[in-house]
């Protein structure tokens, strides 16, 4: 018994214990939804499933895809009051996170040399404010990280062991992923050649074997996506606004992609793919260049790896998120991370390693020449994107897709050419300052250093919490006493419609508040007052016509994100 004792790490399961806590700490104010349209759009799956029509609310708002619904769906079903439904969504991202750090830990049991500092080492890596930042809504993005992670770490063990259940349960990981979200397709595109190529090497053995159960097993699977799909646009968008809904989707990615085609496209091609690289250096503090060339190295011995995997995932993806942010005309959207951080948790463990290497091998000029370079090559890539900004006439800020830069974010005096200066100040420093952490580490110092990196992470996320989260929990507090009067004034027999204005439309948060109410749609926005008993209207906040239309109706309030008007 006393040996079973020793031979439990009490410092891992200390640090899932800090995951959970601190997800709880942050998530004790949640009332509603804080990115729309996605939230609720994936909510809407589930209500659907569930037996609720929201279609005409849910038709505001592009095509999500579906995959993470099947997670909400017990969640909307088990719990009546929606409030509550969505705080218990919310923990469980913590409880991925917490998974998400033990696999990381294993994976890097495989290939790290220094096994006594890698709970460190892969804590450090998890507690990147972003993942944080996402776990405390319903975005898929936990989810998807969780999801990577398995996959490589059955991949990994496929590579070794070359056993069919592990084969089968890689290619249901892999499409589970792609429909929970279509962006992920690089992994898809990645995993092919490098279990093509493995195939092909054991040809006479399992590979011919292996390859009809793989392609078996993902095309059986994408067919029954493509299936689930057609049929989730025809009964929950019901053809309304099919325009809008089908500009998220591939077909709506073709104008983009014949832009790429000419020289000024190709340009911007090329500096938005400069821009996502930039992003995902200084966030990283820099290990993510490092973690680049120790996977160069590893792949280089052997193609069909998981870290060849790795590299081709990560630019892929890069590539991918190019194409989609392209012309979109937002001031973040050449360093968009969001839907690129979920590949930058390996590189940062492999960049730890890289540095511990060369730590060893007392190369300490070459580590202090190569953050040099870094912060001279970076200085050079941020004057080219915030020139190009500029260029682009960018007039919309939306600071928590580039949380890892994010937190810097002052809205009083906004300008483009001081955030990113000061972005790069900021994230230089902390570059020589975790660079200088990890080296020390390795070199005899206590391993309590690293987790001074994690605190100063926590600290982050709490900013990032402070300045885009906690503003609007409580715009989502007094959403909930609108929804409260709407569902008041519903039990009298009133018709509520929704005058869309704005985009996205915040509608959803009544919709999911009161799951019960048919919420009707006017599309038309020049259309004038028509003030007749048992109708409700419902207008944003920010439209414009409220100051008109309230002279028209006896009752009229402004609440939170939304204003009612009726007789």
């Amino acid at each position: 018994m006393r040996n079973v004792w020793r031979r439990i790490n009490w410092e891992r399961i200390l640090i899932c214990l800090v995951i959970v806590l601190f997800g709880l700490c942050l998530t004790g104010n949640l009332y509603g939804f804080y990115i729309m349209p996605d939230e609720y759009t994936y909510w809407s799956y589930a209500a659907y499933a569930a037996g609720y029509d929201w279609s005409e609310t849910v038709a505001l708002g592009p095509y999500f895809s579906y995959g993470y619904s099947i997670l909400l769906y017990p969640f909307f079903l088990f719990f009546k009051d929606s409030i509550t439904a969505y705080r218990m969504a919310v923990r469980i991202n913590f409880i991925f996170l917490a998974l998400g750090y033990v696999l990381l830990e294993r994976l890097g049991r495989r290939f790290s040399e220094d096994k006594r500092s890698l709970t460190g080492y892969a804590a450090v890596c998890i507690f990147f404010p972003c993942y944080f930042f996402y776990a405390q809504t319903t975005m898929a993005e936990t989810l998807i990280l969780l999801l990577y992670l398995v996959i490589c770490t059955l991949l990994y063990d496929y590579l070794e062991n070359d056993r069919s259940v592990t084969l089968i349960l890689l290619a249901a990981a892999v499409m589970y992923l792609y429909i929970v979200h279509m962006r992920t397709v690089g992994v898809l595109v990645s995993i092919v050649p490098v279990l093509g190529m493995h195939f092909y090497r054991d040809w006479t053995g399992k590979g011919k074997k292996h390859l009809i159960l793989c392609v078996s097993m993902m095309t059986l699977l994408f067919v029954a996506a493509s299936i689930i799909k057609d049929k989730t646009c025809q009964e929950i968008y019901r053809g309304i606004n099919q325009e809008l809904v089908t500009g998220n989707d591939y077909g709506g990615q073709l104008e983009k992609i014949r832009y790429i085609l000419t020289w000024n496209g190709f340009c911007d091609f090329l500096i938005s793919l400069m821009g996502k690289v930039l992003y995902l250096g200084l966030a990283s503090f820099g290990l993510f260049y490092f973690g680049i060339v120790r996977l160069i190295k590893k792949a280089k011995r052997n193609l069909l790896s998981m870290e060849g995997f790795v590299l081709l995932t990560v630019g892929v993806q890069i590539g991918i998120s190019t194409i989609y942010l392209l012309t979109l005309g937002e001031i973040c959207d050449y360093t968009y991370g969001r839907y690129n951080e979920f590949v930058l948790l390996i590189p940062m463990l492999y960049g730890i390693s890289e540095l511990r290497e060369m730590t060893q091998g007392r190369q300490y000029k070459n580590i202090v020449t190569a953050v040099v370079w870094i912060a001279v090559i970076q200085l050079a890539a941020i004057v080219v994107i915030v020139r190009q900004t500029v260029r682009a006439d960018a007039d919309n800020f939306q600071g928590f897709f580039i949380t890892g830069i994010g937190y810097l974010y002052q809205e009083e005096n906004f300008a483009v050419e001081t955030f990113y200066r000061n972005a790069y100040l900021f994230n230089t420093a902390l570059m020589a300052g975790v660079v200088g952490t990890i080296v020390l580490s390795g070199i005899g110092a206590r391993r309590v250093l690293l987790y001074g990196i994690v605190v100063l992470e926590m600290c982050l996320s709490v900013r990032l919490y402070q300045i885009y989260q906690k503003p609007y929990r409580i715009g989502a507090y007094r959403d909930v006493s609108i929804a409260d009067e709407i569902g008041r004034l519903y039990e009298e027999e009133y018709e509520i419609y929704y005058l869309d204005s704005t985009y996205p439309a915040s509608v959803g948060m009544i919709q999911f508040l009161q799951r019960e109410i048919p919420i009707h749609v006017r599309y038309d926005k020049q259309c004038k007052p028509e003030p007749k008993e048992k109708v409700l209207y419902i207008m944003d906040y920010e439209d414009a016509r409220y100051d008109e239309w309230k002279l028209e109706y006896k009752y009229y309030d402004m609440y939170g994100h939304f204003a009612i008007l009726y007789n």
